[in-house]
């Protein structure tokens, strides 16, 4: 479920992952455990004007129903947290 307690529509979710794959600035980190998706961050590049640095802008944060209740949406930021720190990003938002 998402931000409105309902799931997704069928017609959207069948859309989705093609539409996201053509927006050049956008990527995604997805969280296997045994093999299995278990987590998945939506993230957007920007830019900070002021500082003239890079930001990136987490938009979803999703755990499958099965994995909930065991901090997968933490493991997955901290690590976005790590590899942004390797790459001069300034901040997440």
């Amino acid at each position: 479920a998402m931000g409105s307690g309902n799931p997704l529509d069928t017609e959207i979710t069948s859309r989705l992952a093609t539409k996201l794959s053509k927006i050049s600035h956008e990527f995604s980190i997805i969280c296997y455990i045994f093999g299995k998706p278990a987590g998945l961050i939506n993230c957007f590049k920007a830019f900070f004007t002021f500082p003239c640095k890079p930001i990136v802008n987490v938009h979803d944060i999703v755990v499958v129903e099965e994995f909930r209740g065991q901090s997968i949406s933490l493991f997955c930021y901290l690590n976005l947290k790590t590899w942004l720190s390797r790459k001069t990003v300034l901040r997440l938002r």
